[in-house]
């Protein structure tokens, strides 16, 4: 597409007042918006008598289309009818007709998730924030966020440790950054991700702007994971947009309600809970091995059912399938036993009492949890009451 199509769809894209469905009715007739921008005022009365969506896009093609033309030429875009327009988003009822970005789009051609939040999160949000992340895109989705303080920001930091699968939705122009202490971390997605925007550069980010985002951070994907979210948080806004898309949106609960009201209530509403980034994995039905082990025969991944490696990872010799053992052992296994696993699957060692706080368990039931653990071999305490997955 040339620069100059580009910004016809620019200009096209950018008309207020006319919505996706009147824009995309004109489209199937007239087949570009450079062909309407062209046509006589006669000509398209005929075509569409009496119809105030053309009108509006009369008055607007009178003031010229300078301005997309520039914003074209400076900037990549990915109009709707291109084949590299990511696919899950155009399924919806109101898609960006013109995506801005910078970055690899065909990250997006993988399955996503969406992984929102409280900007003034707790440790233990930032934390599951950035451990789910990582497992998700280590186990082959990439990860869509909206790039703000907290919850989103460890998203992608998450993302990026695990190879980088990841998108930013901004609710700003691609030339800007928001919030401006994540310039340094957007570049790295750009290097590996994509940063992607329906606003036209250099407008601000504008409170409004959010909510109208958020439809597009669930279209891109197949669920939404939502990790904090008070009573007013946007991040229930994300949800609610996931809901109406027909997308899965899970939470993730933890101590005190003004962390986790509004994910028990989307919980209350029908949400699916996620006690560990694996109840994502095997509800979205992935099977992509995501090689990472815990301890020999045993797999904390959809995987673990197909395959089992038994003693070099690097050796497609030694692996073997093992179904119903690997079932057993993972049937076995505790929702607190796989939480706590999930939050040393980082390969840090974590005190003891730290990790019984985040898991948000009673001594009692930490502690029998942990003995279980370490006597079957998962995990090993060191001392100073250090804990790290078991390395034999």
């Amino acid at each position: 597409m040339t620069v100059e199509e580009k910004a016809y769809w620019l200009w096209f894209a950018m008309v207020k007042g006319v919505s996706y469905a009147e824009k995309m009715d004109i489209i199937r007739v007239v087949k570009s918006p450079s062909c309407f921008f062209h046509y006589s005022a006669s000509a398209i009365s005929k075509i569409f008598p009496n119809n105030k969506a053309v009108s509006l896009l009369c008055k607007s093609a009178g003031q010229g289309i300078a301005a997309y033309l520039d914003a074209a030429g400076k900037y990549k875009t990915v109009s709707i009818l291109e084949d590299s327009y990511p696919f899950m988003l155009r399924e919806t009822d109101s898609p960006p007709i013109v995506l801005f970005y910078e970055g690899n789009l065909s990250v997006l051609n993988k399955r996503c998730i969406g992984v929102v939040g409280m900007r003034a999160a707790s440790k233990r949000g930032m934390f599951t924030a950035e451990s789910y992340a990582q497992k998700l895109v280590s186990s082959g989705f990439t990860v869509v966020t909206g790039g703000a303080r907290g919850i989103d920001t460890c998203a992608i930091n998450g993302a990026l440790a695990s190879g980088g699968n990841v998108c930013v939705v901004l609710g700003c122009g691609i030339d800007k950054c928001y919030p401006s202490e994540n310039k340094e971390l957007f570049e790295e997605v750009k290097r590996h991700g994509v940063v992607i925007s329906e606003l036209m550069p250099n407008t601000p980010p504008l409170k409004h702007n959010f909510p109208v985002r958020n439809r597009i951070i669930s279209g891109l994907c197949e669920g939404v994971l939502v990790v904090e979210a008070g009573e007013k948080s946007g991040a229930l806004n994300t949800a609610t947009h996931a809901a109406t898309q027909n997308r899965d949106v899970y939470v993730t609960l933890g101590v005190g309600d003004e962390y986790y009201s509004g994910c028990k209530k989307l919980l209350d509403d029908g949400a699916i809970l996620a006690s560990s980034p694996y109840d994502i994995i095997d509800k979205e039905g992935f099977s992509a091995y995501d090689g990472v082990i815990i301890k020999q025969k045993y797999y904390v991944s959809k995987a673990s059912e197909e395959a089992v490696i038994t003693e070099d990872v690097n050796s497609d010799a030694h692996i073997k399938n093992e179904v119903s053992d690997i079932n057993g052992e993972r049937e076995a296994l505790l929702a607190p036993d796989r939480q706590i696993l999930e939050y040393l699957s980082l390969g840090t060692s974590i005190h003891a009492d730290e990790l019984m706080r985040l898991t948000g368990m009673v001594p009692a039931q930490f502690n029998s949890r942990l003995a279980v653990l370490e006597m079957n071999g998962y995990v090993e305490v060191l001392p100073g009451k250090l804990v790290r997955l078991f390395r034999g």
